[in-house]
């Protein structure tokens, strides 16, 4: 393994929007150097469906709970997991 991915929580939110019954997580993946990770596979536990962090290791992702959990992967890094 190279390094450890971190999950930079700058910013992260669960709020419930006003109409909805829906929440939002969102935050920045990098890596111990502070350099953002993009495509880092982004997988939410509760459902099972992944995502992709963005060319500046963002991402934004819906929710129907106000908690979740989501595991971070890419190759040559370690996997980590947000409960």
């Amino acid at each position: 393994m190279r390094t450890v991915l971190l999950i930079l929580l700058t910013g992260w939110l669960c709020g419930k929007a006003a109409a909805q019954s829906s929440y939002y997580f969102r935050g920045t993946v990098s890596d111990e150097a502070g350099n953002p990770l993009q495509q880092v596979t982004i997988r939410q536990l509760s459902t099972g469906l992944s995502f992709k962090s963005g060319a500046a290791g963002r991402f934004g992702i819906t929710s129907i709970t106000p908690l979740d959990s989501f595991s971070f992967s890419l190759e040559g890094y370690q996997t980590e997991k947000w409960v």
